[in-house]
């Protein structure tokens, strides 16, 4: 996280940056950034904290994510660390066991690094700690979910959290949806890549039969449909592109098929729910009027055809 990549540089996001930007300026000082995988979540969320660190070098960010720094320990550890190379606390361990229980060590060691800093909370990839989609987090991560609910009592500290689903424990902690990806914003992230060389040498490009010249502005748009904006799965293409060019003829192929399938697939979607009434595009609608004991029975029941 915050590490330099050479020649990487955030783009677009233009809205979601605002918005997100906002939130983390407002009352709330939090901001939770929802999406799929590989839609840039975790990139949205180091370029606001760089933004941060830019405007005030006192911003100081400390992690959760589901790797190295998936416990209310190993939070504590990095703000110990902190205090003890940049503040010379060397008694920072002993002067933190006072305290026996783990939340009031937390309480401690925050109100001593924000005599210091301005601290930014980051918990990253959050699906990783809930017992399903929009489920709660799991009684194995019952820390997360107190350190969780402490800073969103307390809405002194910016907080910033991503995932793919809700939180139940902050359901009304301010959204931004990431799942929509323009199609300007896409093209400059193929740019950035190594397909970008396309467009100096076009000629690489494979010839198809049912698109006579395939341009390199074909391809970013035959990949936008295809992979839905996603980013991790563009930047899986631009690897299987730079060591495996022979493949990407039978890779592009493969997504025309798809394309074609699915948008055949769509089409049959929409003229069947407009001849039955479109029932089932109020079902999303129901679940909210639901209790949450009758939205579990409806989770398990879902993988029956019943």
């Amino acid at each position: 996280l915050l590490k330099e990549r050479r020649g990487y540089l955030f783009i677009g996001r233009r809205r979601e940056r605002r918005d997100a930007q906002a939130y983390l300026q407002s009352e709330q000082k939090a901001v939770m950034l929802r999406g799929m995988g590989g839609i840039g979540k975790t990139a949205l969320a180091e370029h606001l904290l760089a933004r941060m660190i830019a405007q005030n070098p006192k911003v100081q960010p400390f992690i959760i994510n589901e790797e190295e720094q998936k416990t209310l320990d190993a939070l504590m550890t990095q703000m110990k660390d902190y205090l003890e190379k940049y503040h010379d606390r060397f008694n920072i361990n002993s002067e933190t066991a006072i305290y026996t229980k783990a939340l009031d060590q937390f309480n401690f060691l925050l109100g001593e690094v924000s005599k210091v800093c301005h601290p930014v909370f980051l918990m990253d990839n959050m699906e990783f700690f809930q017992e399903g989609p929009e489920g709660p987090i799991k009684p194995s991560h019952e820390d997360i979910q107190l350190l969780l609910a402490r800073l969103w009592k307390l809405q002194r500290f910016p907080l910033i959290l991503t995932g793919r689903y809700p939180l139940q424990e902050v359901s009304d902690i301010p959204t931004v949806d990431l799942n929509s990806v323009k199609y300007a914003d896409f093209y400059k992230k193929c740019l950035q890549l190594r397909i970008a060389e396309l467009t100096r040498e076009p000629q690489k490009l494979p010839k198809k039969a049912d698109i006579p010249s395939l341009t390199f502005d074909h391809l970013v748009a035959l990949l936008h449909e295809t992979l839905g904006g996603n980013y991790r799965a563009l930047e899986l293409f631009d690897e299987l592109y730079h060591e495996k060019q022979a493949e990407i003829q039978p890779t592009l192929e493969k997504l025309e098929e798809f394309k074609q399938k699915f948008q055949g697939e769509m089409r049959g979607q929409v003229e069947s729910r407009l001849q039955s009434g479109a029932r089932d595009l109020i079902f999303r609608a129901l679940l909210d009027i639901l209790t949450p004991e009758e939205v579990h029975v409806l989770q398990l029941l879902k993988g029956f055809r019943i």
